[in-house]
C-alpha cells in the first residue's frame, strides 16, 4: 500500500504523508494502474499491482515479519543480517523486452499455463545466481524504496532490478541507495524493462508477491486484460475556456480579460 501511495504522490509532485494524500484525492485526479496476472505452482492465478521479489529482497521482506513491532526499522535490521549471510536465488529469467508503452499483440490474450511454452517473440533469457531480484510495476515499492525511477503507473511494463553473484559490499551499497533511486547506477546492478516474464528457480529460496509469500517454484507475470484506476493524480491544467470563464467572473467591471490560447 505504501509503495503505491508513494508512487502516486511522487508522480503528482507531492510529498509522502496523510495530508498530502488527502489533498491529492480532493483535487479529483486519477491515474490508470497497470495490472498483471501471476501464475504460480499449485494455485489459481492471482492479480498483482506492485512487485515480485526474490533473493535477499524476499528474505528481508518475509523474514522480518517477526520484527513487526519495530515498524519500518525491521527492514533495516533484518537487511544487515541478510547482507552478512546472503541467500541468493539461482534461476533462469525469460522476459519480453518493453520498447514502447503499447503491448504487443502476442501478449494481449490469456496467459499460458506454466507448463506451456511461451508464444513466439523476442524473448530474452538471463541465467545466473541472483543475489538481488526485484520486479516492480510501480516506481516505488515502499515509501522509502525508489526501486524503478521514471516508471509510470500506466506504462504496461515492469522493471526488473537484478544483481548476479554480487559481493557483500556491492549489495550493501545497492540497498543503501534504494531511497534515492541511485542504486540503478551502482556496480553490478542490471535493469531490464519488460512487458511479461517467467522465472524458473533452482535450489532453495523464496518469493514475495506484493509483500506476501507465494509457493516457491516457477512464476509467470503476464499483462492482465483489466486495469485499475488509482485515486489521486496530476491535476490537469485549466483549459482556455475555463480561464476565460474564471476571469470573466472575477473582473469587477464585467468585461472578460483576453487570453491567447
Amino acid at each position: 500500500g505504501n509503495g503505491l501511495a508513494q508512487s502516486i504522490l511522487h508522480s503528482s509532485g507531492e510529498s509522502f504523508g496523510v495530508l498530502d494524500s488527502g489533498f491529492l484525492i480532493a483535487k479529483g485526479g486519477t491515474q490508470t494502474l497497470h495490472l498483471s496476472t501471476v501464475s504460480t505452482t499449485g494455485q489459481p492465478p492471482k492479480t498483482s499491482f506492485l512487485s515480485l521479489a526474490g533473493g535477499v529482497i524476499a528474505d528481508i521482506d518475509l523474514g522480518s515479519e517477526s520484527l513487526r513491532f519495530m515498524g519500518n526499522l525491521r527492514f533495516s535490521v533484518y537487511a544487515v543480517m541478510c547482507v552478512a549471510r546472503p541467500r541468493p536465488l539461482e534461476a533462469q529469467l525469460v522476459y519480453w523486452p518493453a520498447v514502447a508503452d503499447k503491448l504487443p499483440r502476442a501478449l494481449c490474450g490469456d496467459a499460458p499455463s506454466l507448463d506451456e511454452p511461451l508464444p513466439p517473440g523476442p524473448w530474452v533469457t538471463v541465467d545466473g545466481v541472483f543475489t538481488f531480484f526485484w520486479g516492480v510495476n510501480t516506481a516505488w515499492a515502499s515509501s522509502d524504496s525508489h526501486v524503478a525511477p521514471g516508471l509510470a503507473l500506466g506504462s504496461k511494463s515492469w522493471s526488473l532490478i537484478c544483481m548476479r553473484s554480487a559481493s557483500r559490499v556491492d549489495l550493501a551499497k545497492c540497498l543503501l541507495a534504494l531511497d534515492s533511486g541511485n542504486h540503478v547506477n551502482q556496480p553490478g546492478v542490471e535493469v531490464f524493462r519488460c512487458h511479461a516474464f517467467r522465472i524458473h528457480p533452482r535450489g532453495v529460496s523464496q518469493f514475495s508477491l506484493d509483500g506476501e509469500h507465494v509457493p516457491f517454484g516457477p512464476v509467470q507475470l503476464w499483462p492482465s486484460q483489466r486495469e485499475a484506476v488509482a485515486l489521486g493524480g496530476p491535476f490537469p491544467a485549466p483549459s482556455c475556456s475555463d480561464r476565460r470563464a474564471r476571469d470573466s467572473e472575477s473582473n469587477f467591471d464585467g468585461q472578460p480579460l483576453l487570453h491567447q490560447c
